[in-house]
């Protein structure tokens, strides 16, 4: 089964862990490097790295976001979308953004919505329970997980 990776940000904004005599400038080539390996590592046959900026993807145009997923998933066909769940693993604000566009996008494509017709990306609550929801992405069975 073939796995796609979109990876919203360059992780520029993440110094902990730099490699020794790095430098913050250099930290988004690192980061990207670093994403290309564990992707090789992981046999993961699609990586795409946008240019959203590390520590803020919750304030920027969350519907073109989720647009911009809904365009990947009508791409991709995938079997099955994974992404963070409404804590962001560890509160990360990019994390609970990016999870909120990803559930509104495959919302709206198991609905049959086109990239026009897309509902608002909500905030969603850390109390959430739901961990898995069945959807239907082009007439193939799938499944939506988030993780919580």
């Amino acid at each position: 089964m073939p796995v796609n990776l979109i990876c919203a940000t360059r992780g520029e904004a993440g110094w902990m862990g730099k490699p020794r005599g790095a430098v913050e400038e250099d930290l988004a080539q690192i980061r990207a490097a670093e994403l290309e390996e564990a992707a090789a590592a992981l046999a993961i046959g699609g990586v795409e790295l946008w240019d959203y900026p590390d520590g803020g993807v919750s304030g920027i145009d969350a519907q073109g976001v989720t647009q911009r997923i809904w365009e990947q998933i009508s791409k991709l066909h995938p079997k099955a979308v994974i992404t963070f769940g409404p804590d962001g693993v560890y509160g990360h604000p990019d994390h609970i953004a990016i999870g909120a566009c990803t559930d509104s996008a495959v919302n709206a494509h198991v609905r049959g919505r086109s990239s026009s017709d897309l509902p608002p990306c909500r905030r969603r609550s850390a109390h959430r329970t739901s961990t898995a929801r069945p959807c239907a992405c082009r007439g193939t069975e799938s499944a939506h997980f988030p993780w919580s």
